[in-house]
């Protein structure tokens, strides 16, 4: 199996992993905090925290998505309220 190296990263797992440098075919692999693969985010801690934020942060842009298209009248206080009603409380 052929490996495209530029697109290989090192994730370094764990709180006591001294970071080793890993090489492939002579070349020196590159180390990542963070890394998505198959849609899925994975830090250093696995936590979750980082694709708990993109979800949120994805949600938190349709509904204002939302707000923008069913609103005929946009002046900033309408929309700030809306905001604040509809969006923030997730």
């Amino acid at each position: 199996m052929k490996f495209n190296i530029t697109k290989c990263k090192v994730l370094h797992v764990g709180n006591k992993n001294i970071g080793q440098d890993y090489f492939m075919g002579g070349t020196k692999l590159e180390c990542a905090q963070v890394e998505k693969d198959l849609g899925v985010i994975v830090d250093q801690s696995l936590s979750g925290s980082c694709q708990c934020a993109v979800a949120v942060k994805k949600k938190a842009n349709r509904m204002l998505g939302y707000i923008a298209r069913s609103i005929e009248y946009k002046s900033k206080e309408i929309i700030l309220t809306l905001y604040n009603t509809l969006v923030r409380p997730h």
